[in-house]
């Protein structure tokens, strides 16, 4: 056999695997292609100087940069979901639309990111210390309380620090039915008694979120002694879910506004 015959034959028998191999359009649209065994479809894409189209996944910690990149990329599909249980809202880019379906592989998301003052408060939430701790931790944070004045709690924190010897009674008024606590101590050997001045409520002034707008977050004081007369002091606030929950829907409220002049469809709940 001939050196061209040669070529010839092997010409031939690529021509063949690639006719076998052409992808076939359908009547519907979709394509297939017939591959031999022992083939694999190369995916040319990566040899493109630039994607065939987007895609991609892109997360923010700010809500205006997801704005600004939705409204960068946005196409007709574009949807954005609420999704509440998880915290986060998702823009789909290229979401489906009226015309048809959509990969729904571009997606940008904000996640709520609590500030570092809101986790401090709520990890400390309705769990009791004593007196050293609670004025400890009261003093370091005195900056997000906003309601009373900051003297007024100080002066409870320095009369916590002084009485950390005394041994503590819970007194209850028949006609109010408000707890107050009395303490006794020795001092230069001498009984000292007394009543300490005692907050019941306080009000926190901190933003749940990162980005977010400042909330009067209401807390309640409560205390509790044990059979050893030590004081423990513990705050309660009230219905944090209720805070978060708000603080969120203002901060969507920003985007919902921006998605009707995008004329996007919003939804609540989740996208797979």
């Amino acid at each position: 056999m001939s050196g061209h015959d040669t070529t010839t034959e092997v010409k031939n028998i690529i021509d063949a695997g690639a006719a076998i191999g052409k992808p076939v359009v359908l009547n519907n649209g979709a394509a297939y292609a017939i591959i031999p065994d022992g083939y694999i479809i190369e995916d040319l894409e990566t040899f493109s100087s630039t994607p065939m189209r987007k895609r991609g996944i892109v997360s923010f910690d700010d809500i205006n940069s997801l704005i600004s990149y939705t409204s960068l990329h946005k196409e007709k599909g574009t949807a954005i979901f609420f999704d509440i249980s998880n915290k986060k809202i998702i823009t789909i880019i290229n979401h489906h639309d009226d015309a048809g379906p959509g990969w729904g592989d571009h997606r940008a998301i904000y996640s709520f990111t609590t500030t570092p003052a809101w986790r401090r408060w709520t990890a400390k939430n309705d769990t009791p210390m004593n007196q050293l701790d609670f004025a400890d931790f009261i003093e370091a944070n005195i900056e997000d309380i906003s309601d009373p004045a900051g003297a007024d709690i100080m002066d409870m924190v320095s009369a916590l620090r002084v009485r950390q010897k005394a041994e503590f009674h819970s007194v209850i008024d028949t006609a109010t039915g408000e707890k107050s606590i009395q303490y006794s101590e020795e001092t230069r050997g001498e009984s000292v008694k007394g009543n300490l001045d005692f907050k019941g409520r306080f009000t926190l002034g901190i933003a749940p979120f990162r980005g977010g707008e400042k909330y009067a977050v209401p807390c309640r004081l409560r205390f509790s002694i044990h059979s050893d007369r030590k004081l423990r002091i513990f705050f309660q606030i009230i219905n944090p879910e209720v805070i978060e929950e708000a603080a969120m829907d203002a901060m969507s409220d920003t985007i919902r506004s921006q998605a009707e002049r995008w004329g996007c469809p919003v939804y609540l709940g989740f996208a797979d």
